[in-house]
């Protein structure tokens, strides 16, 4: 190969419950030519937020001693310009979502450990909601796509509805007392196909649209919604929420 090498290191985090996952596009990595002399890779990180690891974080960060989570609230670029990135194994880093819900990029100057990345959405509820009221489907991680609402009585089709996002999730349907579930977010692949003892109430699962590379950054689709049935006496009530998509 001569005097050179080509390393290429990249890292991708998502999640797909049905579901798929974000972008955290952790510019911290890229594709270096290796002549006989190293290059620097630079990330064009500023330095503002300083330095992350277990001990100083930045004012939009909390740690949960017990758990050994470290969450952080998104600026609204989506952006973190730190110096340093020191979390070891053991230690899982969040972020809660902001009101533009981006990606999360985090950016910098100097090395960079980071035990895990949890970009997971909010699980949708399994409480039984009541007078024509659709149950919501879960929200999705920074820069995810939400769940789709499932069905409910006054709806005409009492059907749920799809996720959000490109690869969003179909509805599941109903017939009489036989349910389709949502089916699943795509991202990478193609998400999954909901159930049902009736193959025409399945909601279809989602279309992959996501590139390993993760570039352009774009979260992981919601699922869809489960069709409504009756619980006990309460003939009014919705049922089933979709599955959030990932950060």
């Amino acid at each position: 190969m001569g005097a050179k090498q080509n390393e290429c290191l990249q890292r991708s985090h998502g999640r797909a419950r049905s579901w798929a996952m974000l972008g955290v596009l952790a510019l911290l990595y890229g594709c270096v030519l290796l002549p006989v002399s190293a290059q620097t890779f630079n990330s064009g990180s500023t330095g503002a937020d300083g330095a992350l690891s277990d001990t100083v974080f930045p004012a939009s960060c909390t740690k949960n001693s017990s758990s050994l989570v470290i969450t952080c609230t998104l600026p609204e670029s989506g952006v973190y310009n730190f110096t340093t990135i020191n979390l070891p194994q053991g230690y899982t880093l969040k972020f809660n979502r902001n009101s533009r819900n981006t990606p999360v990029t985090l950016l910098a100057s100097g090395n960079v450990t980071i035990g895990k990345i949890n970009l997971n959405g909010t699980t949708p509820s399994s409480t039984v909601v009541g007078f024509g009221a659709r149950p919501p489907g879960g929200l999705g991680g920074p820069g995810g796509f939400d769940g789709g609402g499932g069905g409910f009585k006054f709806d005409p089709f009492f059907s749920g509805i799809g996720g959000d996002g490109p690869g969003g999730g179909g509805g599941g349907g109903v017939s009489g007392v036989t349910l389709g579930g949502g089916g699943g977010g795509g991202f990478f692949t193609n998400g999954t196909d909901g159930n049902s003892s009736n193959a025409a109430l399945i909601g279809r699962g989602g279309l992959r649209y996501a590139t390993k590379t993760l570039l352009p950054l774009i979260g992981g689709s919601g699922g869809g919604g489960g069709g409504w049935r009756r619980v006990g006496f309460c003939w009014w009530c919705g049922w089933g929420g979709g599955v959030e998509g990932g950060g």
